[in-house]
């Protein structure tokens, strides 16, 4: 099955904006501090959302992990460690809901997590697509002004 990779605009407010800030930057900085940990011990240790002390909802740290492994793996294969310094936000497709004009993903408030519903401009094209169309990773990111 051919991948597929939608663009969707979602709005925040600015709360809300400044909390994913937040939260991409931690997701970023667990990466980073996930892959130096390992390089300094020379393996990737088996570690859980349990070990690791992140303000990130587990299935997001979840994530994060994993994608801490895939970046200790092409170190060792280029044999520098690449460092993530773009604000990014995972979430898996068992996490996340998209409605008629929102999408819902969990984030921390308040130290709890939550699933949020955003406001979202999906075009007749997007739900077309996704009426039969397999859920995959969604990725947050903000765009640059």
């Amino acid at each position: 099955m051919q991948s597929l990779t939608l663009q969707v605009q979602f709005f925040p407010s600015r709360r809300e904006q400044a909390l994913l800030r937040q939260l991409g930057n931690e997701y970023i900085r667990v990466v980073n501090a996930l892959a130096e940990q390992a390089l300094a011990k020379g393996s990737f240790p088996n570690i859980t959302t349990r070990d690791v002390d992140a303000f990130l909802p587990s299935a997001v740290l979840n994530q994060a992990i994993r994608d801490a492994k895939s970046v200790y793996r092409k170190a060792k294969k280029l044999g520098k460690r690449p460092i993530l310094r773009k604000r990014v936000y995972y979430v898996n497709n068992q996490n996340y809901t998209i409605g008629e004009e929102s999408v819902a993903f969990p984030i921390m408030v308040n130290g709890k997590t939550k699933k949020t519903a955003f406001p979202a401009k999906w075009t007749q094209r997007h739900r077309e697509m996704l009426a039969n169309a397999k859920l995959g990773l969604l990725r947050v990111v903000e765009k640059s002004r």
